[in-house]
């Protein structure tokens, strides 16, 4: 089973490390060329001192409440390191509470999931990576999810080629960066019929969580999850692509 997942804004900035230095060759499940030459170009925007340019990256007004966020992200190669799936912490994170799932759920995720970063390209959720903080929306000629995920299409066409059970939980804006080719499932959140956005975040953490839970290994079986909140709607397929579409019960 292969699960794409979205990165978050929020991560965590004090945690104990279990790494020192960045392996761009072996450091990572995936490997592709362009990750060292596109994290040099990351430090070099840092260091250039273009304080209005680093605001951008980091999607921030100012730099004074960010300083030691900068320092961290300017010493990213020799910073501790965690599990990818542990070192974010927003929405979808917070619902999935992978440190408070069973061993057996965190394996799961450990060796199923895939997040795709928006300075790293796609890893493993067991791949080892520091703290970093990078915007989704900035780009430039180097720098950007656009960018970074062209580089990487070659290395992710070849290695989901063959996979036969997908399913793709990211959110909208990394389905672009790269789109799968072959037959995978997706998962859509309806509130009153209409399709929502941020609280979409906060069910695909839940979703992540149960199918960890119920160890699903055939897409067929997704029909079998239970949750308390949402309810299957309805299943449309169309191409390559199968959406199972949930309504949300609760009120918000």
């Amino acid at each position: 089973m292969e699960i794409l997942f979205s990165p978050s804004e929020g991560k965590l900035k004090d945690f104990q490390g279990i790494g020192q230095q960045i392996d761009f060759a072996k450091g990572f499940a995936l490997s592709f060329s362009e990750r060292s030459k596109i994290i040099m170009k990351y430090l070099e925007l840092l260091e250039s001192g273009d304080d209005k340019e680093i605001c951008k990256l980091f999607g921030v007004k100012s730099l004074d409440k960010y300083l030691d966020e900068l320092a961290l992200c300017s010493s990213i190669l020799k910073s501790p390191t965690i599990q990818a799936i542990r070192l974010y912490d927003g929405v979808a994170y917070k619902a999935l509470a992978f440190d408070i799932l069973d061993e057996r759920s965190r394996e799961y995720i450990l060796q199923n999931v895939w997040i795709f970063s928006n300075l790293f390209g796609a890893i493993k959720a067991c791949d080892l990576i520091p703290f970093y903080k990078f915007n989704q929306n900035y780009s430039n000629k180097f720098l950007g999810i656009k960018a970074l995920y062209q580089s990487m299409q070659e290395v992710l066409d070849t290695y989901f080629e063959d996979k036969k059970q997908i399913l793709d939980l990211r959110a909208e804006v990394y389905v672009k960066a790269y789109m799968l080719k072959q037959p995978h499932c997706v998962i859509e959140f309806l509130k009153s019929g209409k399709k929502v956005s941020h609280y979409a975040k906060y069910y695909r953490g839940i979703f992540l969580q149960e199918m960890a839970k119920n160890q699903i290994s055939n897409l067929c079986d997704i029909e079998q999850l239970v949750f308390e909140d949402i309810y299957l709607k309805d299943i449309v397929s169309k191409g390559e692509q199968t959406r199972f579409i949930y309504e949300i019960k609760m009120k918000f």
